[in-house]
């Protein structure tokens, strides 16, 4: 989402059933979100339906993406040719 110009990531965690929201430069999962992503873009696993908004993480010196609607177990890793083009250097 994004509130008042700032990007956020809501995620819920279904052991407490609470929402932690999480902002580009937070830690998580082992990494770092480096920022919130937009771009319509074709579903993991189901490149027929569109995506429009995926949360990217760098973990050491890759880049991985979770979806909206995806757990973070579900997190892939991006190609390079994969990465916007305005990522931003964390």
């Amino acid at each position: 989402t994004e509130w008042q110009g700032a990007r956020e990531v809501h995620i819920l965690n279904l052991t407490s059933m609470k929402i932690h929201k999480f902002k580009p430069g937070d830690a998580l999962s082992g990494g770092k979100i480096v920022m919130v992503d937009y771009r319509s873009r074709p579903r993991p696993g189901k490149p027929g339906l569109a995506s429009y908004s995926r949360m990217i993480l760098k973990i050491g010196s890759d880049y991985w993406a979770v979806d909206h609607g995806q757990t973070l177990a579900e997190k892939y890793q991006l190609s390079l040719d994969a990465l916007p083009p305005d990522l931003p250097k964390l």
